[in-house]
């Protein structure tokens, strides 16, 4: 973001199927930016590649379909009501409605925010905002997920309900980035675990 002074320097990440990476960090280290880059979302030298084929402007449609990005605060309009913002997103991203309600209405119950679906989000509480995030997101069907401090807004059982649903997509091949400070979840929810620090990742060998 200043000349001369990158956010990101020599750093490289190979993501498998059924990885559960974990990128750890101090503040403003840039492990959003990172995660953002991933997602499209903020431009960089250098490539990523998926299913090893080079992301460019021509093909870039085909990684953001496949791809999950869920923000430390979620993207969601104040003045729409649950069942709206999860239409527009529905949309968004062209799921088709019958799978898409079928997830949603499902997912939504388990964190117990059905009653809420009708009310404007402006009167969420920061908890419930992204329970219907989550609701929302989880009713696509992608490879890869990109998590920027996932956890912090949950509350136990909505935190054992998602962290369940996510083990199940890498259960069947899809793949998890994600920045935390919560050390405890994260060192037990992840499978690889990676330390951003001046620029660089770095790997740590975890402890069996």
């Amino acid at each position: 973001y200043e000349p001369h002074h990158p956010v990101l320097q020599n750093s490289s990440l190979i993501v498998k199927p059924g990885d559960v990476i974990w990128i750890k960090g101090s503040n403003a280290s840039g492990k959003t930016t990172l995660l953002k880059i991933i997602a499209q979302l903020l431009p960089a030298q250098g490539q990523i590649l998926f299913n090893k084929e080079k992301i460019t402007s021509l093909n870039k449609k085909l990684l953001l379909s496949r791809l999950t990005y869920i923000p430390a605060d979620p993207y969601l309009f104040d003045y729409l009501n649950g069942y709206e913002n999860s239409q527009f997103i529905r949309d968004l991203f062209g799921v088709p409605k019958s799978q898409f309600e079928t997830s949603f209405n499902a997912i939504a119950k388990e964190l117990n925010i059905t009653s809420l679906l009708n009310n404007p989000v402006q009167d969420y509480s920061l908890g419930s905002r992204h329970k219907l995030f989550w609701s929302c997101m989880l009713s696509r069907s992608t490879d890869l997920f990109l998590l920027d401090e996932p956890f912090s807004a949950l509350d136990v059982d909505s935190l054992h309900i998602i962290t369940t649903f996510l083990q199940n997509f890498v259960s069947q091949g899809a793949s998890i980035v994600f920045a935390s400070h919560l050390e405890d979840i994260s060192t037990s929810f992840s499978n690889r675990i990676f330390t951003l620090k001046a620029g660089q990742l770095r790997e740590i060998i975890k402890e069996e």
